[in-house]
């Protein structure tokens, strides 16, 4: 990946570092899916949602509730805020250097283009780690 660089020794990663560059469309993932740090780059175009959705708690972790946190580098984001019951109860906006900790359901939209960070916890676990619902 371009503007990733990836330091290893004795076939394990060491670390993985991110260059100021980086600048790919869509939704791109710069850690393994079994780490227990997942980060992903988001650069969306305006209109862009991800449907209201709860991370599934972690099982084998005494139930530990997945949470996430976006930190919106350009652009302008909204966060729609659920409760236990999936029900709206407002909604968020993130702005150019916002830090947005989500802890409960949640829904995405970019308001303009934007660039912004994901940070949560792993492994990742495919389909099967969220939970959809509608409004």
């Amino acid at each position: 990946m371009e503007n990733v660089e990836r330091f290893e020794h004795n076939g394990k990663v060491l670390a993985i570092i991110v260059r100021k560059g980086f600048d790919r469309e869509g939704l791109s993932f710069v850690t393994e899916d079994n780490y227990g740090l997942q980060v992903g780059i988001h650069k969306q175009p305006k209109g862009f949602e991800a449907k209201p959705h709860i991370h599934i708690p972690f099982e084998e972790l005494k139930n530990l509730e997945v949470q996430e946190m976006f930190y919106v580098e350009k652009g302008k984001i909204q966060i729609g805020l659920y409760d236990e019951q999936d029900n709206k109860v407002t909604d968020v906006t993130g702005n150019e250097g916002d830090i947005m900790i989500i802890i409960s359901g949640h829904s995405l939209q970019c308001l303009e283009d934007s660039k912004f960070i994901e940070i949560k916890q792993g492994p990742y676990r495919g389909k099967e780690e969220k939970r959809y619902f509608t409004e």
